[in-house]
């Protein structure tokens, strides 16, 4: 334990409520799984983009979720006459008043 903790694999949070372990892919063997769905089915981040450039001119997510993917989800966790809402928080633009 004090070994990850000198190498900074392990880490505390920052109110000492527990830790986080860090994994490094260079410390890694073999390749790690990037995704369990082909991209035929679930789309690229790639693709992700340009559709937003399409639609916007530019890609205005870090991380973009193709649209592949939202039809497959969707799909997945809905039945016929299902309603879905979706939303999305992006990084706090100012800082909250208490």
């Amino acid at each position: 334990m004090d070994e990850k903790i000198k190498t900074k694999e392990i880490i505390f949070k920052p109110d000492n409520s527990g830790i986080i372990r860090k994994i490094y892919l260079s410390n890694q063997t073999g390749r790690t799984p990037e995704n369990i769905w082909d991209s035929t089915d679930a789309g690229t981040t790639r693709e992700a983009n340009s559709e937003l450039k399409g639609l916007f001119g530019n890609s205005v997510f870090s991380t973009p979720k193709p649209e592949k993917l939202i039809n497959r989800i969707i799909k997945l966790a809905s039945k016929e006459n299902d309603i879905v809402l979706d939303f999305f928080m992006g990084p706090p633009r100012h800082k909250l008043l208490p």
